[in-house]
């Protein structure tokens, strides 16, 4: 499973006020992180929008 993740070669420092200044910097300046490859899963995604569409037409149903 921890392959469907996103991991970044060089990860943000997550203690101390490095990780403000050193995140602040980054977006200031636009950075994107390298990322390692991955692989998009379509079938996820399909599942997710068929159970979201699903639970608002259960949602509309019950409001009436």
């Amino acid at each position: 499973m921890l392959d469907d993740y996103i991991f970044q070669f060089k990860a943000y420092p997550d203690k101390g006020a490095k990780r403000f200044i050193w995140g602040g910097m980054s977006a200031v300046m636009g950075e994107k992180p390298a990322l390692h490859p991955y692989e998009f899963n379509v079938a996820f995604v399909v599942i997710f929008l068929f159970l979201h569409s699903f639970y608002d037409f259960y949602e509309k149903g019950r409001k009436s």
